[in-house]
């Protein structure tokens, strides 16, 4: 006798992002639509959609980002659907901080423009290298180094 094996559903949020409230809001759905297509085509039921129209990705108190980051708390989705790293924020600063955030509860931020993916990954780990290393820096000079690199053997 077979037994049916379950798939693992994969449960995304998609979130979209259009800065100027001016832009016809052909934009948000032209993303909305790839958002959809990519969540069907690789396994992902869109179980919550996050809109933010009109607001710069220079911030991340925007309604839809403010919600979105509660939902992830919460445990809705362990997966979050971008078209690319931009539409999250656009300083590095910042997409460090959702990227830390997410990674923190468990998220996937999946990224449907591929070559943008790469670009962020490569940027936020250049920018968390240089941080850990400005920190241990500071350390060193400060004459705090670990206990066991300060143990001379004699």
């Amino acid at each position: 006798m077979k037994r049916k094996v379950k798939k693992k559903v994969l449960t995304a949020a998609l979130y979209v992002r259009v800065a100027a409230a001016v832009q016809d809001h052909d934009c948000a759905r032209n993303q909305l639509s790839v958002l959809k297509k990519y969540s069907h085509k690789n396994g992902y039921k869109a179980v919550q959609t996050y809109v933010d129209n009109g607001y710069s990705g220079m911030t991340l108190n925007r309604p839809g980002m403010i919600r979105l980051r509660e939902d992830a708390k919460k445990g809705l989705w362990k997966h979050l659907l971008i078209c690319n790293p931009t539409r999250l924020a656009r300083s590095l600063s910042a997409l460090g901080t959702l990227a830390s955030e997410f990674h923190d509860l468990g998220v996937e931020i999946v990224c449907t423009d591929k070559e943008s993916e790469f670009l962020l990954l490569s940027s936020l780990q250049s920018s968390f290298a240089g941080c850990e290393s400005e920190k241990r820096s500071v350390t060193i000079k400060a004459g705090t180094r670990p206990a066991r690199s300060r143990t001379a053997k004699v």
